[in-house]
Parts: structure tokens; C-alpha cells; sequence
């Protein structure tokens, strides 16, 4: 395939947009997996929004460097 049709460029700006988001997700799940005594003093319970936040965020963080690291692939 042509350079010039290729509809995303070369570069490894998707492959460092997906480590980055992946580095920011795996402290959103040990946030909110495995917080630390001080938060869980803050929020005694499991249920707490602070703990849906942080697991709703890493579920998205994590699918979407899966979703850039593909970009990266398909597009090299």
C-alpha cells in the first residue's frame, strides 16, 4: 500500500500515547484495587464512589491504550 493513502501515519506517537495511558491506568487500579490504609481510613467503605471512580477509569485507560497500541501496529 502507497504511502500517500495511508489514512494514519507513521509514528510512534500512538505507541507512546498507549504506554503513557497505561501507566496512568495501573495507578487508577492500585487506587482502586488495592488503596493504601490512609485512603481506606477516608473511604471505610467498598462502595464508596471513590472506588467506582477509580475502577470505571481504569477500565477505560487500560481499553484505550489496547485501542492505540493496535493503531500503532496496523499503521507501522
Amino acid at each position: 500500500m502507497n504511502d500517500e493513502y495511508r489514512l494514519v501515519p507513521r509514528s510512534r506517537k500512538h505507541l507512546w500515547t498507549a504506554i503513557v495511558l497505561l501507566i496512568v491506568a495501573l495507578w487508577f487500579i492500585w487506587d482502586g484495587w488495592f488503596p493504601r490504609a490512609s485512603v481506606r481510613e477516608a473511604h471505610p467503605d467498598p462502595a464508596d464512589h471513590y472506588y467506582l471512580f477509580n475502577k470505571s477509569v481504569a477500565v477505560l485507560l487500560v481499553s484505550a491504550s489496547l485501542v492505540f497500541f493496535y493503531v500503532h501496529l496496523v499503521a507501522g
